[in-house]
């Protein structure tokens, strides 16, 4: 594992044969797709600030703080202080818990009640990163530490094998001059084997690389949400998990059915997204003062979920609040990706 040069070395000294007719076959490309490798395991790894994430979910630096502190929150960060992004860790939970609380925010709830709600079930905040975050298992882990030893990691900074060292050669058909990104065809950097012209013939179709070196690609990104032009996040029902207050007091989560991580599974094997249900269950309540969370679910208060069930079929007031939107949000900011929002 440690033998060999870095990802970053072999995609500096990488260069393509360059008889004289290949001078004619490329293209300009700007590689508008391309992710900061930096970024990307900076984000995995949780070597984060309290300012970037203040940045990246809208949040300011103090509520950060505050949610950071939370007694659900406290084993999920390690390390130095609020800046020292060298020695502190956020563990994905809490990157989460910080994009959600401020969502729930943004909806109308204090920032104290909205923390007790993530405090309490934190459980949301787990389910919503975990899909965000989601790579198959495959290809194995690194221990950045020991791969980059130059790179101020530590011992427990260890990412997916396609994280740390997927490189791509970005392709496309001789009959396609001028790519829309959409039709750009990566071959990875190790399959990547050019004739004589410089060229690569797969299934008859010959291919002509974009670029002379090899690009990142380490993202796992099957539905091109950290693509540059995917600028407006939206809305995806397959996959996002919501948060809905029945009257001011009633706490559910609405999950689609098969679950997000299932469905990412299905789009890796299948390429498809399954249509989905939506499965309702209360999980908590407010109290009178508006500021403690007590929960119900898990047989903690049948009765109480009853309740909140014949609350539900003759509501009052309902707020929905969309919580896997705005972590994916945060999640564009933090890889330098522009997020439009109306």
């Amino acid at each position: 594992m440690l033998a060999g040069p870095s990802p970053k070395q072999r995609a500096a000294s990488f260069r393509l044969p360059s008889p004289k007719p290949l001078s004619t076959l490329f293209a300009v490309w700007e590689a508008p797709d391309v992710l900061d490798r930096d970024k990307v395991l900076n984000w995995w790894t949780g070597r984060i600030s309290d300012a970037e994430l203040a940045e990246w979910s809208g949040m300011a630096p103090r509520a950060v703080a505050i949610v950071l502190g939370l007694p659900s929150m406290r084993g999920h960060v390690t390390g130095g202080g609020r800046g020292s992004r060298h020695t502190r860790r956020i563990a994905k939970k809490a990157k989460g818990a910080v994009a959600i609380i401020h969502a729930l925010s943004e909806a109308g709830l204090s920032l104290e009640l909205a923390s007790n709600i993530v405090d309490t079930t934190s459980v949301i905040a787990s389910q919503v990163i975990e899909a965000v975050d989601y790579i198959p298992d495959f290809g194995g882990f690194r221990s950045l530490c020991l791969t980059e030893p130059d790179g101020r990691w530590l011992p427990t900074d260890v990412v997916h094998a396609r994280l740390w060292g997927r490189f791509v050669i970005p392709c496309r058909r001789i009959d396609d001059p001028n790519p829309s990104p959409g039709s750009i065809i990566p071959i990875p950097e190790e399959e990547f084997s050019p004739n004589e012209r410089g060229t690569m013939i797969i299934h008859s179709v010959e291919l002509v690389p974009l670029t002379d070196k090899p690009v990142y690609a380490g993202e796992y990104d099957p539905i091109g949400l950290y693509e540059r032009a995917n600028s407006r996040p939206e809305a995806i029902p397959a996959l996002d998990e919501h948060l809905l207050i029945v009257d001011g007091r009633w706490i559910f989560s609405r999950s689609p059915d098969p679950s997000p991580l299932e469905t990412l599974y299905r789009i890796h094997n299948d390429g498809e997204v399954p249509k989905p249900t939506f499965h309702l269950e209360p999980v908590s309540l407010i109290e009178p003062d508006k500021k403690t969370v007590r929960v119900i679910a898990w047989g903690r208060d049948p009765k109480a979920q009853d309740q909140a069930r014949r609350r539900l079929e003759n509501y009052e007031s309902l707020l929905d609040v969309n919580l896997t939107l705005p972590v994916r949000r945060m999640k564009r900011r933090a890889y330098g990706l522009p997020v439009e929002v109306d």
